[in-house]
């Protein structure tokens, strides 16, 4: 069960995995947060890309943030087995003592031929180097439509800017 998706810059043969939040919803505000910060198109862009992605999963922001819209979810039911807020909080308890302890992140940087590309549910976005999508792989279904792109881009933003805007001075 997730909400999967991979992530692929063209040209590039390493992708980034995403158990959660693989959703349109979630993964065009990441990219143009990335092209924002003027992160590389290449295998460098790959790395930046899941570094982000663990900013935001380990961050205060991305629990508050997940948690505030969690009961509103259409395909809730579909793509996880946790039915209540309290269930949700704590799996996340669980996920952040987890990280804390050495866990994982549920997000992965991987050869694509080794990647879950056709997961199911949300396939392959393939990005050019300008972090644009140009082609969406196994994957037909309706757009994800749950989380407002601003309070997303907002929420790449808080938990990333400390890493990748350079403060006065520094």
């Amino acid at each position: 069960m997730g909400n999967r998706a991979v992530i692929q810059i063209q040209g590039q043969e390493t992708g980034v995995y995403l158990h959660w939040n693989g959703g349109y919803d979630t993964v065009k505000p990441l990219l143009d947060v990335a092209r924002e910060y003027g992160v590389r198109g290449d295998d460098y862009g790959t790395a930046r890309l899941a570094q982000m992605l663990g900013n935001f999963f380990c961050s205060d922001v991305a629990y508050a943030h997940l948690l505030e819209d969690v009961p509103r979810h259409p395909t809730f039911n579909r793509h996880l087995t946790l039915q209540t807020r309290a269930e949700m909080m704590a799996a996340m308890l669980a996920q952040m003592l987890g990280n804390f302890f050495g866990g994982i992140l549920n997000v992965g940087v991987g050869s694509i031929d080794r990647l879950d590309c056709n997961n199911g549910d949300n396939g392959t976005y393939v990005v050019d180097a300008n972090f644009n999508i140009v082609d969406r792989l196994f994957y037909e279904g309706p757009e994800a439509n749950y989380h407002d792109y601003d309070d997303m881009r907002d929420a790449f933003k808080q938990a990333n800017d400390r890493y990748f805007i350079k403060q006065e001075g520094s």
